[in-house]
């Protein structure tokens, strides 16, 4: 993990921005806090689950070509484990076979790089507008079948 971040809005979306390039963390970082959103940094997706973030943030946003697991491994990690947390892919190669198959794995944007803030703006408002969690509630956790 690089850095925890907030705003001191009383309703607030929490997002993990995953990017081993720190000038991209930094810059994606300052806009959705500039918006009243919490952010936690990653330098990596294997950071990012080793920290076990996919369960405390309402959003990931991710960069697709890192060094180790990719955005798109991460996507499809997530999805496999039953975590249905938004995700917001980054690219600056957007290859149109890469962009289906995050769309199909469940990608909740599909942005290339470089964007303008309000693009990722729109598609942070979207993702969240279109998940099941809101500002006020706490990410959900998939129900373990065995709990039940």
């Amino acid at each position: 993990m690089i850095s925890s971040t907030s705003s001191t809005s009383p309703v607030q979306f929490r997002f993990a921005i995953v990017d081993d390039h720190d000038d991209v963390r930094s810059a994606v970082s300052s806009l959705l806090r500039s918006y009243g959103y919490a952010t936690t940094d990653f330098d990596c997706a294997e950071s990012l689950l080793a920290a076990g973030a996919q369960h405390t943030v309402h959003c990931i946003i991710s960069d697709l070509q890192m060094p180790g697991m990719s955005g798109l491994q991460l996507l499809e990690h997530l999805r496999r484990n039953g975590c249905a947390v938004p995700l917001i892919m980054l690219t600056a190669f957007p290859e149109p076979a890469v962009r289906q198959r995050a769309q199909q794995g469940g990608a909740a944007a599909f942005l290339s790089k470089p964007f303008q803030g309000e693009e990722l703006i729109n598609a942070v408002v979207r993702a969240c507008e279109g998940s099941a969690i809101s500002a006020t509630s706490d990410p959900v956790d998939p129900v373990d079948p065995s709990a039940i």
